[in-house]
């Protein structure tokens, strides 16, 4: 018999109250699923510089106890941790067992009077929700090789609530069908070209199944592969195994001092099939230049990982704020921002071109209103979550959201970049990080403490 080093895997003999999850019969079974799916963007944001392959379950403990409760039933209780954070567990009809528990190695966990834990609570936090869609995800695409779920593993996970902050792409039928047997299921004129014609001279990201059905890299496109597994390389092919390893990627090969170039090495002739992006001098426009309003999404990803000093470094290199002191490198108005700036390749590296034609403004707006200071509206209210550099200190700001008045202190006692410890509305504690919308309110006094 197979033996499980997971808490109480002898007594797990319950059975699956669903039959959504075919092949998950047992908790053996959807523990082996998860050995497979376990990664570091479903760990804890904490914990995740400490993830390892040989230490899978670290900070994965609440996502996946909530997916046995999806599965089998029974309730979530937590083990009060050092820090105030709860490890979480399942009780099915008193079967007790903790399919994370081997992430505390030798250390003797106590599963006796402990809290309950419920959703809604852990929940609350829109990274937490997140993680646990993408495990749930993943492990249907794992249970069903012949179709594709929305995200590849190690691709970043979607914020619940608000818009995607890349180009997508996606083909889908009215019954949401977008692949079969590894095949498109239909043909439609044009379609290809379409696509050929989005996709040429640009960075095209995707899932190691996609790629291995398409079995070879897209021509003049940069490829890049995102798996916890394969490792593909080759020329204009990149495998990345995490968001993290995806934008450390950016800034070895794209970034520059003067902001972020879209793309490497630039064209020298012009190709008759990639056409107007390669009829410009090198280092201008599409063809390498540095698209200002490109930057603040790389600032926005960062965020997402919680690196708030790359983040705000990001922002400083095409806010006109900053860059007043090489205003005779830059040579356009110093109060406003332009289209583009030219990037290495170009013979005047760093000259800016097209002021005021660009959505730079309103995307920098976004960038760091909704994520660098981390306000942003949600369905159930008002979502605070900053992710600030170091040293940036406390700060101060009043939101109108719907027809409240949001009047936002943030503190920051141990200078973190991102986490928030603690939110007080009119001075009584919230749970989690979004403020629940009371209608009729006008007037909050929020505290939110980070740490």
């Amino acid at each position: 018999m197979k033996t499980y080093n997971f808490y109480g895997w002898e007594q797990a003999t319950v059975s699956a109250i669903t039959n959504k999850y075919k092949g998950i019969h047992t908790p053996q079974d959807l523990y082996d699923r998860l050995s497979d799916i376990w990664c570091a963007d479903t760990c804890a944001p904490r914990l995740r510089d400490g993830w390892t392959p040989e230490n899978k379950t670290l900070g994965q403990c609440s996502i996946t106890a909530f997916l046995v409760q999806d599965i089998f039933g029974g309730k979530v209780y937590g083990i009060l941790r050092p820090g105030g954070n709860y490890h979480c567990y399942n009780d099915i009809d008193g079967h007790i067992f903790d399919l994370t528990s081997e992430q505390f190695g030798d250390e003797v966990l106590s599963y006796e009077n402990n809290p309950e834990q419920f959703r809604e609570i852990h929940f609350a936090k829109e990274e937490k929700y997140q993680r646990y869609e993408y495990l749930k995800q993943q492990l249907e695409r794992s249970l069903d090789d012949s179709c594709e779920t929305k995200y590849a593993k190690g691709t970043k996970i979607p914020q619940k609530g608000t818009r995607t902050m890349i180009g997508l792409i996606v083909a889908r039928s009215k019954n949401n069908v977008i692949g079969k047997n590894g095949q498109i299921p239909w043909r439609i004129k044009g379609e290809q070209k379409q696509f050929k014609e989005l996709t040429t001279g640009n960075t095209v990201v995707m899932g190691r199944k996609s790629y291995e059905e398409i079995g070879h890299p897209l021509p003049n496109r940069m490829n890049i592969v995102v798996s916890n597994t394969a490792n593909y390389s080759g020329e204009n092919l990149l495998t990345v195994h995490s968001l993290q390893e995806a934008l450390d990627s950016v800034k070895e090969k794209l970034d520059t001092k003067y902001g972020v170039m879209i793309l490497q090495p630039a064209y020298t002739r012009y190709h008759l099939e990639l056409g107007e992006i390669s009829s410009y001098p090198p280092g201008y426009k599409e063809n390498a230049g540095i698209f200002c309003h490109n930057n603040p999404w790389v600032s926005i990803a960062e965020t997402v990982i919680g690196r708030g000093d790359r983040a705000f470094e990001i922002y400083k290199k095409t806010c006109p704020a900053y860059i007043e002191d090489i205003s005779e490198v830059h040579r356009t108005e110093p109060y406003v921002y332009s289209q583009m700036v030219a990037g290495a390749d170009a013979k005047f590296f760093g000259e800016a071109k097209n002021s005021w034609l660009t959505g730079t403004a309103a995307w920098t707006f976004v960038n760091v209103s909704q994520y660098i200071l981390g306000v942003y509206p949600t369905h159930k209210g008002l979502s605070i979550n900053p992710c600030v550099p170091k040293g940036f200190g406390d700060f101060e700001l009043t939101r109108q959201f719907r027809e409240g008045s949001y009047n936002i202190k943030v503190v920051n006692p141990d200078n973190v970049e991102k986490g928030v410890k603690s939110i007080t509305v009119d001075g009584k504690p919230v749970e989690g990080c979004v403020i629940p919308y009371v209608k009729g309110k006008e007037t909050y006094d929020v505290v939110v403490t980070m740490g």
